[in-house]
């Protein structure tokens, strides 16, 4: 009993204090669920402690006290029986031991005796039990008082405990008011909850609670407070709370809402513009050209039906699968409206989208002209065209006025229509438009883009224009440009003629040294400076002088004859510096880091080619001075029987009152006609060759006298007079055009003729040279050094060098008359004195060997000169036909035409069979010579490679002459040149072996039946010319017209089957060319 009132008390005594807590703390339910569980667990652990045992002894479940237990409880209550019962119940478990049964029995019984007669309920202590009894009422009784009277206290916070689970709000002294009507909200939008605070007491702050997060609300006006919940996914629970007070739980539901999850727009572009189809998703602005076709897919979500608009216009929308779709076209720019709904939302997720449409812009052109100062007529043009998209096409747009004539003309210009951007070059000639004096051409580019829509645009550059100048301007724009020409040629020697002499000065200083210092390199370089400047001077003025006849063809007064001169000494300037001596300068130049001795070598080599060229420069500006004054005299006579008519034409004129005006108009005409002349004698005289113009002054003075004779006779009135002055007059100017015309004419033709001779002297003494040159070397070959005929060898060999200084003084005097003499003539001249000098050195220090292949050099280089020599031979042969010809038609050379040969004319004479066979002759002495060389253990000698690669050039040249001389024989007899084609083939083998290297006994007698087939050619050809005479007693000149074209077209006639092979390309030698034919072969 008194342990069951110790549990009572416990178990109100916790109640009572667990309510208390909760009371106080007002504990949210995690707070309230501890201390249920903990008061719930202390009242389980006291109920088991002090009730737990008497309850299972009570219901028999678990044994009661034994009687040992039993008898120290009565001896502890019962003082006189003490420990009686104990003693008892131990001499009764003694009864095995030694001691006496009996005793142990009696004893027993006397204990037995003894307590029999006690009452154990006096065992109870009642009054200490009733004691205890207000402790055990006194929580029951407080319980019950407080359960009535502060049921807030207990009985509540009780009720919140034991409902731990449930969410409970401390009372405040104020109200927490929800404004909103609605707390239902879409999903992925806003929400503002309002909250209005009601009560005595208003707290200043107001804080949600947000998953156990705290967040100020923002007061708008007393008492009211918002809070903004942002793009809501899911429903929200919260509270509200102030000064420790919470609200109940609240709960936003939220709901779906219609929403546009993608957009793509897929573009279709017109095909003109060559852009792909592009997809683009979800963006707010697209620029697409106009004309592209659009299809919208739009993906949405929890949607039922979706709207698009445009300009307040709906667009049609179907559903396909998971998307909306809606295909348009678009021309112009379209601002596109779309929103959702669904059966809770009308309108949602509204989006706004730009379709800037751009229309195919114009397409750009930009064009910048360049005039050539060599060129008057030719304009060239660089310019870029560029579209958006692409381009059709390009022109070239002039227009020509003249007077009341206007003429509008396009030229399509090639363009690659894959670009959009690019650029372009262009070039036009207006000669070709036979301009006249005073036309005024205005020209510009238009360029179309390819815009298939709208249809191609067009864009055209700024205009050009050009006005062609008067004759006046013409005549004063070519006469400077020749005086340039003239004045920068002589420049240019005078320059070249300083270098020339600077070199030789370095060359002696350089002579004994082995090693060069910076002091001499820098002299060297200063050197290679001026004549890298010298080069490009000439390039220069070789381009000024193709500018000047292209200029003087095109406006000027046109001459054939001059022209072809002019065309001459154009190839002669071109020519001036060679390709070898452009090479030697790049060789210095690299020398100049790397080896002296080379260098200096070198440099002795770019002397010798400096000497070149300034005789091909001295000859090149004697030329050019000698057909400018040959033009001018043209001109003169062109002016003069202009005049003449005129003044003809005006003595049978009627209109006697202008008649004097008109003739003082002619005087000056002829003032500046005397000026002319006078420019034209001050250069004559500064020929080395100059016209024969003794009586010119006095022949213009004596028509001078009848001009003023005949203006003084028509002022006086005296018309009569006066018209038979002007008839004479005129007469004297035409006189004197025919005579000047027939002055030159022969002059040119005596010129020309002497030259001819005296070339062919020139090549017969040559021959001759190269004969006792090459007997020369046999038998110095075979004398030893200390030998007396030595010294008369030397003899001989000054002999021959004096025999060639005057062949080379007498075609240096030549070539600055005749252009046919080529540059390339001049090298080879210098190449001979230059070898015949080092003979003479080394035959003066017994240096036999060396002596033996200069000679050999300078034999080459004869052979060589003697083939140049023949080419110009025929040239200048050619020339004089053509001379012939046109004498005999004064009124074609009066209008200044060339006439060609006409229909069964044969070309100019061919080379000769017997210059040809003595060529071959020498050249096969001199292959002989050297394979006896290489036979007797002289084949590594110095220079043995070079001299085979020379016979090979030397051959080459003989074969070209012969195929040249086959073909005139063709042309003239079907037929005739075939035994000529077996010679052909073997010079080609023997080309094949000398490249390699290879001189055999079979190369030899290939040679001796080329040699043989020749002499047969040679005998056919001097029965043909007898012939010829038998026929005739006068020369049947013949006049090829232009040779250079014939033999183009003759070239290009050959070149089928083999033949083709053989000749391309044309440079290659035989070795190469056999190759290139085996690749071919293999090829078919």
């Amino acid at each position: 009993m008194q342990r069951l009132a110790i549990f009572v008390l416990f178990a109100f005594a916790l109640t009572i204090i667990a309510s208390y807590v909760e009371y106080a703390f007002w504990m949210d339910s995690g707070g309230r669920r501890a201390v249920f569980f903990v008061g719930v667990g202390l009242i389980a652990a006291f109920f088991i402690r002090f009730l737990s045992g008497p309850l299972i002894e009570f219901t028999g479940f678990r044994k009661s006290l034994n009687d040992r237990d039993f008898a120290l409880i009565v001896g502890k209550h019962f003082s006189d029986i003490d420990d009686k019962i104990l003693n008892t119940l131990e001499l009764n478990e003694d009864q095995k031991l030694i001691y006496s049964r009996d005793l142990i029995l009696a004893s027993i019984q006397q204990k037995i005796s003894q307590i029999r007669l006690k009452d154990f309920r006096f065992a109870l202590d009642r009054k200490k039990t009733l004691r205890r009894m207000p402790y055990l009422f006194g929580p029951v009784i407080l319980f019950l008082i407080m359960s009535f009277s502060v049921p807030d206290v207990l009985i509540d916070p009780l009720n919140r405990i034991s409902h731990f689970t449930q969410e409970y709000t401390k009372p405040a002294p104020f109200e927490f008011e929800i404004l909103n009507q609605n707390m239902s909200v879409p999903q992925n939008s806003d929400f503002e909850l309002r909250v209005r605070m009601n009560g005595d007491e208003i707290p200043e702050d107001l804080f949600i609670e947000i998953n156990s997060v705290q967040k100020r609300m923002s007061a708008i006006e007393k008492n009211v407070f918002v809070y903004r919940f942002a793009n809501i996914k899911d429903d929200v629970s919260f509270k509200l709370m102030a000064d420790g007070f919470y609200s109940d739980n609240y709960k936003i539901d939220v709901y779906k809402k219609p929403v546009i999850v993608q957009y793509n727009l897929k573009c279709d572009y017109p095909s003109y513009t060559g852009k792909q189809q592009e997809i683009f998703s979800n963006v707010s602005q697209l620029v697409v050209p106009r004309g592209t076709n659009i299809t919208i897919s739009v993906l949405t979500r929890d949607a039922e039906k979706l709207h698009v608009f445009s300009d307040s216009v709906q667009w049609p929308v179907t559903k396909s699968d998971r998307y909306w779709m809606i295909a348009r076209g678009f021309l112009q720019t379209t601002s596109i409206t779309m929103y959702t709904s669904n059966n809770r939302i009308a309108a949602s997720d509204s989006l706004d989208f730009l379709i800037d449409v751009i229309p195919d812009e114009y397409p750009k052109i930009h064009v910048e002209e360049n005039i050539d100062s060599l060129a008057l007529m030719f304009r060239y043009f660089t310019g870029s065209i560029s579209d958006d998209y692409g381009l059709s096409k390009l022109e070239f747009v002039y227009r020509l006025t003249r007077e009341n004539f206007q003429r509008d003309s396009l030229i399509s210009i090639a363009i690659d229509p894959m670009y959009n951007e690019q650029e372009f070059y262009n070039a036009f000639d207006f000669s070709v438009l036979g301009l006249k004096p005073g036309d005024r051409l205005e020209y510009y580019f238009r360029v179309y883009d390819n815009d298939a829509v709208s249809g191609a645009k067009s864009s055209k550059s700024r205009v050009f224009v050009f006005n062609m100048p008067d004759e006046d301007e013409i005549d004063s724009y070519l006469d400077e440009k020749s005086d340039y020409i003239e004045n920068e040629l002589s420049q240019l020697y005078n320059d070249a003629a300083s270098v020339q002499e600077e070199m030789e000065k370095l060359l002696n200083d350089l002579k004994y040294k082995n090693k060069l210092n910076w002091e001499e390199k820098e002299r060297i370089q200063n050197v290679l400076d001026k004549e890298k400047d010298i080069e490009e001077r000439l390039d220069q003025l070789n381009r000024e002088n193709q500018s000047q006849m292209h200029l003087e063809k095109q406006l000027g007064n046109y001459n054939e004859e001059i022209y072809e001169k002019q065309q001459q000494i154009n190839e002669l300037m071109e020519d001036i510096m060679t390709d070898e001596m452009r090479e030697l300068l790049e060789q210095l130049e690299e020398l100049m880091k790397l080896n002296d001795q080379e260098l200096k070598n070198n440099l002795q080599e770019m002397q010798q080619d400096n000497e070149d060229l300034l005789q091909n420069m001295d000859r090149t500006l004697e030329l050019y001075k000698h057909i400018k004054v040959e033009k001018e005299l043209n001109e003169l006579v062109d002016d003069l029987n202009e005049l003449g008519d005129k003044e003809i034409e005006e003595s049978r004129s009627d209109d006697k009152e202008n008649r004097a005006d008109v003739q003082e108009e002619l005087n000056k005409d002829f003032e500046k006609l005397k000026e002319a002349v006078d420019s034209i004698t001050e250069m004559n005289d500064d020929l080395q060759d100059p016209f024969n113009l003794e009586n010119l002054d006095e022949r213009m003075d004596a028509i001078d006298s009848t001009l003023q004779k005949a203006s003084e006779q028509l002022q006086k009135g005296k018309d009569k007079k006066g018209s038979q002055s002007q008839q004479s007059a005129g007469e004297q100017m035409k006189q004197l055009a025919e005579d000047l015309e027939s002055m030159m004419d022969m002059m040119a033709q005596e010129s020309l003729g002497e030259d001819i001779g005296s070339v062919r002297e020139i090549l017969e003494n040559l021959i001759q040279t190269s004969f006792d040159q090459e007997a020369l070397m046999k038998t110095l070959m075979k004398t030893r050094f200390s030998d007396p005929k030595y010294l008369e060898l030397i003899r001989r060999q000054k002999q021959i060098n004096n025999n060639f200084q005057v062949i080379r003084d007498s075609l240096i005097a030549i070539g600055k008359r005749q252009p046919m003499i080529k540059n390339v003539i001049n090298e080879e001249l210098n190449k001979i004195m230059y070898h015949g000098e080092n003979v003479m050195e080394s035959l003066g220090r017994r240096h036999t060997v060396k002596a033996a292949s200069e000679q050999q050099y300078s034999l080459m280089s004869m052979n060589n000169l003697a083939l140049l020599l023949a080419e110009a031979l025929k040239q200048m042969q050619n020339a004089m036909n053509q001379q012939m010809n046109q004498k005999g038609d004064s009124q074609c050379k009066k209008a200044g035409n060339n006439p060609g040969p006409k229909s069964g004319e044969k070309p100019g004479e061919k080379p000769s069979a017997k210059t040809l066979r003595q060529l071959q002759e020498q050249l096969n002495q001199q292959m002989e010579a050297l394979q006896k060389q290489m036979q007797e253990g002289k084949g590594n000698m110095p220079g043995m490679s070079e001299q085979l690669a020379k016979m090979a050039a030397q051959q080459e040249m003989i074969r070209k002459a012969l195929q040249e001389y086959q073909q005139q024989l063709n042309s003239e007899e079907a037929g005739s040149g075939t035994p000529l084609n077996k010679a052909i083939d073997d010079m080609e083998k023997t080309e094949v072996d000398l490249v390699n290297k290879k001189l055999t006994q079979e190369t030899l007698q290939r040679q001796r039946e080329i040699l043989t087939r020749l002499l047969e050619s040679e005998k056919a050809e001097m029965e043909r010319d007898l012939d010829q005479k038998r026929e005739s007693n006068e020369a049947n000149f013949i006049n090829n017209g232009n040779p250079v074209q014939f033999f183009k077209y003759n070239s290009l006639k050959r070149r089928s089957g083999m033949e083709l092979l053989k000749t391309v390309p044309p440079n290659l030698n035989p070795f190469y060319k056999q190759k290139v034919s085996e690749y071919l072969y293999k090829l078919k």
